[in-house]
């Protein structure tokens, strides 16, 4: 679970429910790759392996540290661009629209498209993978 620096860490989703022995044993193979990535992950989120693993069983839809990094620059650039949606539309009311308007829709629209762009990235798919 991702906490800022320096915070405390909160129980880890479902952690309660999971206070029960743990008595089955599991046994699996990983690729050198794999096993380093899950280490790396579960150093990341201040938790051990185990309770890595156990909380994606638990609650495989959970978003962690780099889906909450993009989803918060993602948050970060739609407030931006709703003051400017609100000027622009307080200006169309008023009938003041203007060519610049004109230039900041194009300036919005390109924002969105690197947001688009970037969330797709993150997601490890290529440039609109959806199309």
């Amino acid at each position: 679970m991702w906490v800022p620096s320096g915070a405390r860490r909160a129980p880890l989703f479902g952690e309660a429910r999971m206070s029960a022995p743990h008595d089955v044993r599991k046994n699996f193979r990983l690729t050198a790759g794999e096993a380093a990535k899950l280490s790396a992950f579960a150093a990341e989120a201040e938790v051990t392996e185990s309770e890595y693993v156990r909380a994606l069983i638990s609650d495989p839809g959970h978003v962690f540290t780099a889906e909450r990094d993009v989803l918060g620059r993602m948050l970060r650039e739609l407030k931006r661009q709703g003051v400017n949606l609100n000027q622009i539309a307080h200006a169309a009311n008023v009938g003041k629209f203007t060519r610049a308007d004109e230039g900041a829709l194009a300036d919005i629209a390109a924002a969105n498209a690197r947001i688009v762009d970037a969330v797709i990235g993150a997601l490890g798919g290529g440039r609109h993978a959806d199309r």
